[in-house]
């Protein structure tokens, strides 16, 4: 009897097992995919003229490490320069916050949005502002922009 009840509970899982299957299910394990190493992307150059970090640029204002200058502005009220990485805003956020943080700035309103790939940090010291932006590129699919301000402290009357 145990012998006949052992055909019986495997006709039925089997029959089970056939009958919760779509057409044309394939038992067998997927094949597996062969592993292709991408080659690392190179940022395209915006302009054949290299833009470089102007000499005023302060020292305790660290340039993003990798990424590539594209424009850099200096007028009487303070000095900027817009960059551009493959890296995302919130790898950007932490480096700068961990940084300015080394090097005695004082963050003010730090803002990292990682669904959007926005970030901002705010900073005073000694009698300087600094403004950090960093957020999708509009131009270019896959980068992030960011925007380094660094201007004298402006008081008011």
């Amino acid at each position: 009897m145990s012998h006949r009840y052992t055909k019986v509970v495997m006709v039925v899982f089997v029959a089970l097992l056939v009958a919760g299957l779509p057409a044309g299910c394939n038992l067998a394990p997927p094949p597996k995919k062969e592993r292709v190493e991408k080659a690392p992307k190179k940022i395209p150059k915006v302009s054949a003229e290299k833009v470089t970090v102007p000499a005023a640029w302060p020292k305790d204002v660290p340039l993003y490490p990798g990424a590539e200058i594209v424009s850099a502005t200096l007028t009487a009220s303070g000095q900027s320069l817009m960059l551009r990485t493959e890296d995302t805003a919130a790898e950007v956020f932490n480096w700068y916050y961990d940084q300015l943080g080394l090097r005695q700035w004082k963050m003010h309103r730090p803002m990292l949005d990682v669904a959007r790939n926005v970030a901002s940090i705010n900073g005073s010291l000694e009698g300087r502002t600094l403004s950090l932006r960093a957020g999708t590129s509009e131009t270019e699919e896959g980068y992030t922009s960011l925007s380094v301000t660094t201007e004298p402290l402006l008081k008011v009357k």
